[in-house]
């Protein structure tokens, strides 16, 4: 038996041994069967179709295997690779199934109407089409300058949008508002959704100086970060003045404290703002010759200048008001008072009624001091005329205090009153003993008593005890209290 096949629909027959069509091209053959009948050879009188096909491979090309990694496609016929669209495609993560191609890279693609001419094994390769996703970006408490951008999977994310936020320094873009991971220009997409990257961001710091404003302050500045609070402030001092806080200006401006929250975002200086201290001065009062009159005080505000005025003082002359600068935290105000005498009793009696002579006395005093006083007395005579009034002689008065001796005064002399004095004339005449110094034994009130004689004298100041005199006349001085 011998076999042949025809293409061409039996004008031309090949014998072929079926056991080995290994040489026979891909194709649909017709197949019949000779052999002798006696002498005669017979073709069979039907043929036998033989379809030589193609085994093709399905190469996902990076993606994973659809539910076939192979198929058949009849040889010659296009309509048989319709097979392949027959099998589930494969998947990639990230990528779109493109078509099948003969080359892993480039090649031709293979469809439905692709046929093939030899019975070897084919692979064809997947091709694929990277995703592309949308990526959105959150300022997070900022503003990005470009809200969307588009991202291929597989590539880099490629230029991020750039954000602005008030004191704030973008620090990344991150896949969460708050933690999350970095996403930088070079990181690879390998998301296959939409995305949200969340900016991230630094508090910017800045430099705020101290201005003392007058003062002094250590050290002379800090730094202090947006959004925070300005924490622990410098103390400043200045001589005279309490620290009244820290502000945004010389004078006014805002008070910056510990607990202020930074919203500055540039340098800052702060100034120190001062309320004065009032100060109280003392005030020492005393005589010229160093005698103490008694102290006081004095209060007023630091920086301001103050008239001090002194208070009268009994036996002293008033020193001028002073114009005191409250420029130290303490000070003493000194006024030194001149020593002036104070009258202080008066008498009067009859000296003499023939001639009428009478007088009046003044006791004094002076320089009162916590152990002595000065003393002195004062007399004075008027005359009296009658017609013939006349006094030839001297007048002289003395005296004593306690221990101490008034001495001798003259207050007319020999013949200095002869006269006559015609009625109605009088003619008076004073003098003042000179002071004494009279001890004390007391600081308060005191009164002295003076023992005091007036007597007639001759030319030489002794006294003439014959004629009229007063002796054991008392007088006062009333001492004040040191």
């Amino acid at each position: 038996m011998y076999y042949y096949y025809t293409t061409d629909g039996g004008t031309t027959f090949t014998k072929f041994d079926p056991s080995d069509i290994s040489g026979l091209a891909v194709g649909v053959y017709s197949v019949y069967a000779l052999g002798w009948d006696g002498h005669i050879l017979v073709r069979s009188e039907n043929s036998v179709t033989l379809n030589i096909g193609v085994t093709i491979t399905l190469d996902a090309n990076g993606g994973t295997d659809g539910d076939a990694t192979s198929v058949f496609a009849t040889c010659g016929v296009a309509a048989s690779t319709g097979n392949i669209a027959a099998a589930s495609l494969p998947t990639k993560t990230g990528y779109t199934f493109n078509g099948w191609y003969t080359a892993v890279s480039g090649g031709s693609q293979v469809t439905t109407a692709t046929s093939f001419t030899s019975s070897s094994m084919v692979s064809i390769y997947a091709h694929w089409t990277a995703n592309t996703y949308t990526l959105n970006f959150n300022g997070n408490g900022g503003s990005a300058i470009t809200s969307t951008k588009t991202v291929t999977y597989d590539s880099t994310y490629g230029t991020l949008a750039s954000a602005t936020r008030t004191g704030y320094t973008l620090a990344g873009w991150y896949t969460a508002a708050s933690g999350g991971t970095q996403i930088t220009d070079s990181t690879k997409v390998t998301i296959t959704d939409a995305q949200t990257l969340y900016a991230h961001w630094t508090a910017n710091t800045y430099t705020v100086s101290y201005n003392a404003n007058g003062g002094s302050v250590s050290p002379a500045s800090k730094t202090v970060t947006y959004d925070s609070t300005y924490g622990t402030l410098a103390t400043p001092t200045r001589t005279g003045y309490a620290f009244a806080g820290w502000f945004t200006a010389a004078s006014g401006g805002t008070q910056i404290t510990t607990s202020t929250k930074v919203t500055i975002t540039a340098e800052q200086t702060i100034y120190a703002h001062w309320t004065a201290n009032d100060y109280t001065y003392s005030i020492v009062y005393k005589s010229s010759n160093g005698t103490s009159l008694g102290t006081s005080s004095i209060t007023k505000t630091f920086g301001t200048t103050n008239t001090v005025t002194p208070p009268a003082k009994t036996g002293y002359t008033t020193p001028a008001a002073q114009s005191v600068a409250w420029d130290a935290t303490s000070k003493t105000i000194t006024f030194t008072y001149g020593i002036a005498s104070v009258t202080n009793a008066t008498t009067s009696g009859t000296f003499t009624t023939s001639p009428s002579i009478t007088f009046t006395t003044e006791t004094k005093y002076q320089n009162r001091t916590a152990t002595s006083v000065d003393v002195c007395v004062t007399w004075t005579l008027t005359i009296h005329g009658k017609g013939s009034t006349t006094m030839q002689n001297a007048i002289h008065f003395w005296g004593t205090c306690g221990s101490v001796s008034i001495p001798n005064t003259k207050i007319i002399s020999y013949n200095e009153w002869k006269g006559p004095y015609a009625s109605g004339v009088n003619k008076t005449k004073s003098a003042t003993s000179s002071w004494v110094t009279v001890p004390l034994n007391t600081t308060d009130q005191t009164t002295l008593t003076l023992t005091m004689e007036l007597w007639q004298c001759n030319a030489n100041g002794t006294k003439l005890t014959s004629n009229t005199h007063k002796t054991g006349l008392q007088l006062t001085v009333n001492v004040p209290a040191y």
